[in-house]
């Protein structure tokens, strides 16, 4: 009778055990499920700032499309630092499967942190500098844009002038006069 009950109470324990196994095991399977949840969003989200980067090449045949350009690209980087959220989660779900797993994975959990970590602020570093490249240029062309109205402006003045002249001039025009004249409109 004694060993029926230390089977039973042995069978006891094993349930016991058996049912924190369990427990313990849905845990770190609801970990995993988070960090591959996590780990989708942030490598979707990287290759939608990826393709995003590689549509905005660097325009330069007008103003216009300079300036759509640098709004583009701001816009663009204003949206990642929105999700940034999903960097810290991906990283938060990492720190919290390193803390559960065997230390065996720790070293695959910390490249792939850094690995989306690196990726992250590469992309964030390329808009930013794409970015700096396209408001120079947009300013070149304001700068541009501004001289070439001044040069109109200057042009029609002359052209104003030399119309003038030609009225008011008669058929009779000393070689001296037109001489003046030249010297007086450079």
């Amino acid at each position: 009778m004694e060993t029926l009950q230390g089977v039973n109470h042995t069978w006891a324990h094993l349930d016991h055990l058996v049912g924190q196994l369990k427990l313990s095991l849905s845990s770190v399977l609801d970990q995993w499920t988070l960090y591959r949840g996590a780990s989708e969003e942030i490598n979707a989200r990287l290759m939608e700032g990826r393709y995003s980067v590689s549509r905005l090449r660097l325009l330069t045949g007008s103003l216009e499309a300079v300036q759509l350009q640098v709004q583009s690209l701001q816009e663009l980087q204003e949206d990642l630092e929105k999700q940034e959220s999903s960097v810290r989660r991906f990283g938060a779900v990492t720190h919290q499967l390193l803390k559960e797993s065997h230390p065996s994975l720790s070293d695959s959990l910390n490249n792939s942190l850094q690995d989306v970590n690196a990726r992250w602020t590469g992309l964030l570093e390329e808009i930013s500098e794409r970015r700096r490249s396209s408001e120079a240029l947009l300013q070149l062309w304001q700068r541009y844009k501004h001289l070439h109205e001044e040069s109109c402006s200057g042009m029609r003045l002359q052209e104003d002038a030399m119309q003038r002249l030609v009225n008011s001039c008669s058929e009779e025009i000393s070689d001296d006069e037109v001489n003046v004249w030249i010297q007086e409109s450079s």
